[in-house]
């Protein structure tokens, strides 16, 4: 009878702790699909990007290189392999599979911290660091950029590798060599994402050493001999530093930007709450640690996380101390989660007054609330960027550059003219619809016109001063000087009130004729854009022959002639 009547209480609160389980991890999803949607609203003006470009235009193959060579340092053998699978079944012409897969892969990062975090803070709380990863808006470009999956990824899979150690036993049963061994393929997939697998491996090491299991080291040992192997054939060069402590520094400020972006704020937003929760997270850890020293036990998750995030912004100080970057939006996501996991190690196993969770909860919805407003404004920028990256394109191919002419050095730095279209024949094009150029904002107009200055739209020969011109009337407006239309030609030359003569032409179909006197006659053009442009000058005495490429655009080509002596601009025949 005792045995009947105490049974039923075990089973009852198990099937309470499975309900609790699925409570939360509806409430995770509901999340996660609501940052997804506001991540897709706000990256959906985006396109190719920077770095992107390397990996489109270089790493089209399948060769070994493609995937084995490293990118700034990195091994990117994972979302090259992304990028590849995405070429081979979408192309170029849309951006919102390389959105989602990004997406896809950021919302399964929080899953895994969720677990982490469930797990040794609670079903409810463990909700708190993921809402504010998924939201992590000084993070914009790991957000919204999908060039950033390499970081993420890393992310990720060394999360998913912590919560499969979390199974290990004492034996090795069946379930603890399947953990064992996804935890191992786990570590070798953080490290063929991005270097951050290399503080994700090391917070492994920290763990197993600390626990004693030196039977399961073995997971931690085969990824860092296949990491090590690579490094020998294909890793780079040593990095070289700035000095101890401009390293230092960087390291402080790097954990300060990380701390402020977990806040809600930017690293140039200087203000108390961001030195409130850098100091906070660190006395709390040394209280902690303190304690578990008193009671002379070994916190190894703790002591992994701590490792991780040491060694994240070691490696970051070693390499990018130069560049003064410790608060780039990119290394904002791999920072705030490792902070993340010390913190839920350092509040583990601790009774907090109930007035606690309501409190932490009121202060992740400030966070992730002022946080959003900086991810809006990250997404705008590369929004923008995009629109003018994506106009510039429908103008090179549009014109007929030079194989190595490069439209933008700033957003794009390495796209040359005969990789691009070489590429594009292959995937599809991502450029602008060329009817729609007339409709993009200012700066998008005003650059493309500057490519097709520069890429061969216009062109400009020498022709004899006798050519036969048209008779059809030629457009012409603001006009400087005493000017003479006839018989499809502006005459101009200098008055009373203007020494230096000018007008502006509408290009027609077949072109026009310039023809400058005893000075040089200066030229400037613009199409889309109301900004102009300089294009060569025509020598004293000499004629030529100026016409566009046929590109199917409406919109004509306006061109300002000015001089300081007689000139004729005639419709060419």
């Amino acid at each position: 009878m005792s045995t009947s009547s105490v049974e039923p209480a075990p089973a009852g609160e198990a099937e309470r702790a499975r309900g609790r389980r699925r409570l939360g991890l509806a409430t995770f999803g509901a999340i996660a699909l609501a940052a997804a949607i506001e991540l897709l609203r706000l990256s959906r003006g985006g396109s190719f990007f920077f770095d992107e470009w390397s990996w489109v235009q270089d790493r089209r193959g399948w060769g070994s290189a493609a995937f084995l060579v490293p990118h700034n340092g990195h091994l990117s053998l994972i979302p090259v392999l992304v990028y590849h699978l995405l070429f081979a079944t979408v192309g170029l012409r849309s951006y919102l599979p390389y959105r989602l897969a990004l997406i896809l892969a950021h919302a399964t990062t929080c899953l895994m911290l969720y677990l982490y975090a469930r797990r040794r803070i609670g079903t409810f709380v463990g909700l708190l660091p993921a809402a504010l990863v998924l939201f992590l808006g000084a993070a914009y470009q790991d957000l919204v950029w999908p060039f950033q999956l390499g970081f993420i990824a890393s992310v990720g899979f060394g999360l998913a590798a912590f919560v499969l150690l979390d199974g290990n036993g004492p034996g090795l049963g069946r379930r603890t060599l399947i953990c064992n061994a996804g935890a191992c393929l786990c570590l070798g997939a953080s490290l063929a994402s991005s270097a951050v697998g290399v503080a994700v491996l090391v917070g492994a090491c920290v763990r197993v050493a600390c626990r004693r299991d030196w039977r399961a080291s073995w997971i931690v040992v085969a990824p860092a001999l296949a990491y090590a192997g690579w490094y020998a054939h294909w890793g780079s060069t040593a990095p070289v530093s700035s000095g101890r402590a401009a390293m230092v520094s960087y390291f402080a400020h790097a954990y300060r930007a990380s701390a402020g972006a977990l806040a809600g704020q930017t690293v140039h937003q200087r203000t108390g709450l961001v030195l409130a929760v850098a100091l906070l997270s660190v006395v709390g850890v040394v209280a902690r640690l303190a304690w578990e020293l008193r009671r002379r036990t070994v916190p190894a998750d703790l002591l992994g996380a701590l490792a991780f995030a040491v060694c994240f912004w070691a490696l970051t100080a070693l390499t990018r101390t130069k560049y003064h970057d410790f608060g780039a939006s990119r290394y904002l996501y791999p920072g705030g989660a490792a902070i993340l996991l010390v913190l839920v190690e350092t509040v583990r196993g601790l009774r907090l007054p109930r007035i606690v969770a309501p409190a932490l909860a009121v202060l992740t919805a400030l966070s992730v609330w002022s946080g959003h407003a900086v991810l809006v404004r990250g997404a705008g920028s590369l929004n923008r960027a995009a629109q003018v990256s994506r106009a510039d394109l429908a103008a090179l191919e549009h014109s007929r550059p030079t194989p190595d002419y490069r439209p933008n050095r700033h957003l794009m730095p390495v796209v040359t003219a005969g990789k691009y279209l070489s590429v594009i024949r292959d995937l599809g094009s991502p450029a602008l619809p060329w009817n729609r150029m007339p409709s993009q904002p200012t700066a998008a107009r005003n650059d493309a016109d500057r490519v097709l200055r520069e890429a061969g739209n216009l062109n400009a020969s020498t022709v004899d001063r006798s050519s036969k011109h048209s008779s059809a009337r030629i457009e012409s407006f603001n006009i400087r000087g005493t000017a003479v239309t006839a018989a499809g030609c502006l005459d101009l030359r200098p008055d009373a009130r203007h020494a230096a003569i000018g007008a502006s032409v509408a290009l027609p179909p077949r072109g026009l004729l310039v023809t400058a006197g005893h000075a040089r006659v200066q030229i400037a053009a613009r199409r889309f854009g109301p900004r102009q442009g300089p294009l060569p000058s025509v020598p004293a005495h000499e004629a030529e022959h100026l016409s566009s490429v046929a590109d199917g655009s409406s919109t004509p080509w306006v061109l300002t002639f000015t001089a300081t002596a007689p000139m004729r601009v005639c419709r060419a025949g």
